[in-house]
């Protein structure tokens, strides 16, 4: 089926077609008009004529003119059959135009359809992952306040315990400052530690960086203080993006103290 831009070219040649048709039409009929107008005349003269012979001419004149109308008549009649011809040419033009103008129309609002289920689609994928970020970032941060929880009861739980154990000598040695020696001890300790989580690819991780970095809070923190240190970013990494085992935070924490991790409850 031809566009709507091509069925309206269409039906404007076939209109311009059509009054062409009738200027054709409405000369013929004119000059047949005006040969009957001249038959009339004739015999009008015929009648009119005072001799015999004038009369006989007239007639004969008529008569002529007779036949040339029965021509032109025939000639009208055969260009009235083209006129009908066009006209019906042009009904089937214009409908031609209004049937694509009603596919274009439909076709323009399937079109739209297509596009507001696309848009709804969008909105419904876009809340969908808008929700689905929302539900990440609750779980993220209660997730977050459970480790800050449970690392402030982990901390209060092992200086409770700290003061009360039997790993310590007691509670002024806890307090004080390592000595060089055992600073060398807890350094070389920390350092095989860091040669065993590279073992087990964790090289690059933050967990190792906060490791290594308790070999320099070793010198400057008592006892007490780098435990209760240690405790906590092994607790933390534990719960969070390392995801290490207990056995291994009980590894880790002997390695380097060389004491049995204590029971937190």
């Amino acid at each position: 089926m031809p566009s709507s831009e091509q069925a309206r070219k269409d039906l404007n040649r076939a209109n311009t077609a059509l009054v062409s048709a009738e200027k054709d039409l409405y000369s013929r009929e004119e000059k047949a008009n005006k040969i009957e107008a001249a038959i009339l005349k004739l015999q009008q003269q015929a009648m009119k004529a005072s001799s015999a012979s004038s009369a006989s001419s007239y007639t004969r004149q008529a008569q002529a003119k007779q036949r040339e109308l029965e021509r032109a008549r025939r000639d009208v009649n055969s260009y009235r059959k083209k006129l009908l011809d066009k006209q019906k040419i042009v009904t089937q033009k214009h409908s031609a135009l209004e049937r694509a103008l009603k596919d274009e129309q439909k076709k323009a609002q399937r079109e739209r359809e297509n596009i507001a289920k696309q848009e709804k689609k969008f909105r419904e994928e876009q809340s969908k992952h808008f929700k689905a970020q929302e539900a990440s970032l609750n779980r993220q941060v209660y997730q977050r306040r459970s480790l800050t929880a449970e690392v402030q009861r982990s901390n209060a739980s092992f200086s409770a315990r700290i003061a009360a154990s039997d790993w310590e000598a007691d509670r002024k040695a806890a307090a004080s400052e390592y000595e060089l020696e055992e600073l060398q001890r807890v350094s070389a300790r920390i350092d095989k530690v860091l040669e065993q989580l590279n073992k087990l690819g964790l090289g690059q991780s933050i967990l190792f960086d906060e490791i290594e970095e308790m070999k320099d809070k070793s010198r400057k923190l008592s006892r007490k203080d780098f435990k209760m240190i240690l405790l906590g970013k092994l607790m933390a990494f534990g719960t969070a993006t390392a995801g290490l085992e207990a056995d291994d935070i009980g590894k880790i924490w002997q390695d380097i103290t060389e004491m049995p991790l204590p029971a937190l409850g």
